[in-house]
């Protein structure tokens, strides 16, 4: 027996009587995008608003991001968002990163084994590729819809998006509003829903909590410190980082001004033998309290330790919006041209017209000195 869509919830709004009948009588739904740590953090809050509002789907997301060839940090994000995605109750399978095109010719046969009633996408990157797979898994009675970048959609380009059900074109003025409204009017599109555009909270478990602290007082106990700040320099591309060397000076005129403040250098997993040398040699050359951290248990122990720390300073990656989403005080490093990404309660940011490496030492130093320590 089909579960009853319960009408009177708010967020169904005037969802258009199609989408109702295609949500109530569909049973199995699959979402698709390139999902980074920061991506699901706001894009979960509407998946767990379309559960919620049809709890008798099957709900389960592909994250592979179809790229021909791999980046270095793929594998530490492919393991965190995978452990992420096995504590999410709403979320019954996912489909995770390939590292070859042999790999994910078995993941699309496995997903398309399910016959999946709806596929739906965002696929601002890489569009021709999610609207081609979202169509082939589907098959032809499926509901397909998706959200293609502006730049693939033409006169000519639009023939490679004819066979979905519903195209959606993200355009230069729907990326300037901020990202969690962004993703909200998406989803709005997408499912017919009128999703409530508040973000899901972000729960720690105890343990990860537990853990971080131990950790945290023996760093102190250490370096007889008794605040911390959590410093993030790199990103996934170079327009986003803040050089070390810009970093390391950043460290060392705020040490000068509290010496009592331990330095929590966070590091992906694939630069950790990098980070740690220097932060070593910061330590060994300067005397400044400095740590390198990496996550070594998924986003759990991540989450925990943005919690615990006195305050963030990072450059426009995942960690600026865990801070906002556990209420840590934030310093943001971003370009002018993603402030959208932004998250309204840091309490500064910085932006820079071109790349993030034109921010002066100067003004970092002191958005920290009066935001955070």
């Amino acid at each position: 027996m089909k579960t009853k869509v319960r009408y009177n919830s708010p967020i169904f709004g005037n969802m258009m009587p199609a989408l109702i009948d295609r949500f109530r009588n569909a049973r199995r739904v699959l979402y698709m995008s390139h999902l980074a740590l920061g991506d699901y953090l706001y894009q979960r809050t509407f998946l767990q608003q379309l559960k919620e509002a049809f709890p008798h789907i099957v709900l389960d997301v592909w994250f592979d991001d179809f790229r021909r060839v791999g980046k270095s940090w793929q594998q530490g994000r492919n393991d965190i968002m995978s452990e992420w995605l096995k504590t999410e109750p709403f979320i019954d399978a996912f489909y995770p990163l390939v590292s070859c095109r042999q790999e994910r010719l078995a993941q699309f046969r496995q997903a398309k084994e399910k016959q999946y009633d709806i596929v739906l996408f965002i696929g601002t990157a890489r569009s021709y590729r999610f609207a081609y797979y979202a169509r082939r898994i589907g098959g032809e009675n499926a509901y397909c819809a998706g959200v293609v970048e502006d730049a693939a959609w033409s006169p000519v380009r639009h023939w490679f998006f004819r066979h979905l059900d519903l195209c959606i074109q993200d355009t230069a003025k729907t990326r300037k509003t901020y990202v969690l409204q962004y993703y909200g009017d998406l989803f709005r599109q997408l499912t017919g829903i009128h999703p409530v555009t508040e973000l899901s909270p972000l729960k720690i478990p105890e343990t990860s909590a537990k853990k971080v602290a131990v950790q945290l007082k023996e760093w102190h106990a250490r370096f007889n410190t008794r605040m911390a700040l959590m410093v993030n320099a790199v990103s996934t591309t170079p327009k986003r980082d803040y050089p070390w060397k810009k970093m390391a000076d950043v460290l060392e005129r705020l040490y000068r001004q509290k010496p009592g403040c331990l330095f929590i250098v966070n590091t992906p997993p694939h630069l950790v033998d990098e980070v740690e040398a220097q932060v070593n040699q910061l330590h060994a050359g300067k005397g400044i309290p400095c740590v390198c951290f990496t996550s070594q248990t998924g986003v759990d122990e991540l989450s925990a330790l943005v919690d615990k720390v006195d305050g963030v300073l990072s450059v426009e990656t995942a960690i600026i919006h865990f801070a906002a989403a556990v209420g840590t005080p934030l310093v943001a490093l971003m370009r002018q041209k993603t402030s959208n990404w932004c998250p309204p309660s840091a309490q500064k940011a910085l932006f820079s017209p071109t790349y993030v490496d034109e921010i002066s030492v100067s003004d970092v130093t002191n958005a920290c000195l009066q935001y955070l320590l």
